[in-house]
């Protein structure tokens, strides 16, 4: 902790230096949850996502620096960190089940199996949500006799 920030009662941040800061932080937080709702994202993926931009697992322990770069991949302007390791598995079975289609068809399958106005990446979707999708690509190709 430095002089100018001394702790704040109860062991939690620092307080702010001035209204207009304050004011700014949950204004970028609320952009932040705002987000991260519309790209369709569950708890754990945006958990997971805050985690690999960050190294946080809760929005409200980011700094300044951190809320930005966090606002900048969800508004598109910065790459996608990569998935967990658990997760590149089930991806890359989708994307060898998508054969010549892209991406987006799958993103959509997930868009529609989670109800959520928008589309996120795959690598933002939960273990059990791609699952789901490579069972639905599964029944599709064996539908159209592609794979037994």
């Amino acid at each position: 902790m430095t002089a100018a920030h001394p702790p704040a009662p109860g062991g939690g941040p620092p307080p702010a230096r001035s209204r207009a800061e304050a004011e700014l932080r949950r204004r970028e937080l609320a952009a932040i949850h705002i987000a991260a709702r519309q790209a369709g994202l569950a708890d754990d993926a945006y958990r997971d996502m805050l985690y690999a931009v960050a190294g946080v697992r809760s929005a409200a322990d980011l700094d300044a620096r951190g809320r930005a770069q966090t606002l900048d991949l969800l508004r598109g302007r910065r790459k996608i960190p990569a998935p967990a390791p658990d997760k590149r598995r089930l991806i890359a079975k989708i994307r060898a089940l998508l054969e010549s289609r892209p991406d987006a068809y799958a993103e959509a399958i997930l868009q529609r199996m989670t109800g959520h106005p928008h589309r996120a990446p795959l690598a933002w979707a939960t273990p059990e949500q791609l699952r789901k999708v490579v069972a639905a690509l599964s029944y599709d190709a064996r539908r159209k006799g592609r794979r037994k």
